[in-house]
């Protein structure tokens, strides 16, 4: 989940998830007790922990596969989610919805600035090499190679294996949620169809990646709310 993100708001997807016969597990994003996440390193880790935990927990059911795991990070849960690759082997590929693993300076306060660099000189940061498929949907703010040549920690040196970068058209950091949509169909609006797309384009690369079934570049080329980032 995103920066003090409860494990309700990407529920539509996982639900989609879970009818193609995916087991799914959202990890609040709560931080150490009493539940309040910040940058701090200590608070990240224990996202990692909840997450190693529930992963230890579900390998003892019989009707799951646990060689075959996908992680999908949205915002600061993208943060988590490079940390978790390091713990856990059976990781086959990872999603990051405008994941935070990408930080730009000087777009927030000095002190989340520290706190990412303390996050960098922690942990397993220096053994984050990420060699399973890595995709990557952003809204058109991030855009990390617009950014790159700023003062920007480019995550792409951690990645060692097959890499999908996309922008997602029109796409503000909230419409990687999917509470955006739920208020838009609460108030009877249209859908919110840049979430569309981005559910559409994690399902199929999940399917490709767990399941064999090679649906993500199909599910591309047929998708008009895309562009790639050329990198």
């Amino acid at each position: 989940c995103s920066y003090n993100g409860m494990s309700f708001e990407n529920y539509s997807l996982f639900e989609q998830l879970a009818s193609r016969g995916y087991v799914v597990a959202s990890v609040t994003s709560v931080g150490r007790y009493p539940g309040d996440m910040t940058m701090k390193y200590a608070d990240l880790s224990e996202q990692v922990k909840d997450a190693l935990q529930i992963i230890h927990t579900l390998s003892f059911e019989k009707n799951i596969d646990a060689s075959r795991i996908g992680l999908i990070g949205y915002s600061w849960g993208g943060m988590a989610s490079a940390y978790l690759s390091v713990e856990v082997p059976d990781v086959k590929c990872i999603v990051s919805l405008d994941g935070s693993e990408y930080h730009q300076y000087g777009l927030g306060s000095k002190e989340e600035d520290l706190d990412f660099d303390s996050i960098r000189q922690q942990g397993n940061f220096e053994k984050i090499k990420i060699t399973m498929p890595y995709l990557r949907l952003e809204s058109a703010a991030t855009d990390t190679i617009k950014n790159r040549n700023r003062n920007f920690y480019p995550f792409s040196q951690n990645l060692n294996g097959p890499e999908f970068f996309y922008t997602v058209l029109k796409a503000a950091h909230a419409d990687f949620s999917c509470v955006s949509d739920l208020v838009l169909a609460s108030g009877n609006c249209d859908g919110n169809s840049k979430f569309t797309t981005v559910s559409n384009l994690t399902i199929s690369f999940l399917d490709t990646y767990l399941k064999n079934q090679a649906l993500f570049e199909k599910t591309v080329k047929n998708n008009s709310g895309i562009i790639p980032v050329n990198k």
